[in-house]
């Protein structure tokens, strides 16, 4: 959990364009680490995590430049949403146009594409 909220701190720190890079990358450990550790955790981190992981993507407008950084971000909601959709986050589509509401058209545009993959994959 740890590791995790310390790749979210750093990625929220970084304001410089020179930096997407590491932003990038910083995405993909926090990808990486909900992939291999999400089932080992409790509710409460789980929980936690989540709402991490929802701030940061409201807080994407600031890479609005980098639309790669963008579809990890979105990617991370969308790998939670596969672990807790439906049962687990039953506000999930509130949490989602809540998110869309407060984001930039980048961001918004984004977020819609992957969750239409997700539903897509899933339901049909």
């Amino acid at each position: 959990m740890n590791s995790c909220k310390y790749s979210i701190i750093e990625l929220e720190s970084f304001t410089t364009p020179s930096l997407d890079e590491v932003r990038f990358i910083s995405v993909k450990l926090i990808e990486d680490w909900i992939k291999l550790w999400w089932n080992k955790i409790n509710e409460q981190r789980r929980i936690a995590v989540k709402e991490m992981i929802k701030n940061l993507h409201i807080g994407a407008d600031k890479f609005e430049s980098s639309r790669p950084i963008r579809n990890k971000i979105s990617n991370l909601i969308s790998e939670i949403a596969k672990r807790l959709f439906p049962q687990c986050w039953t506000t999930f589509f509130i949490d989602i146009v809540g998110i869309w509401a407060q984001g930039s058209p980048p961001v918004s545009e984004v977020l819609l594409e992957n969750f239409a993959i997700i539903f897509t994959n899933r339901y049909f």
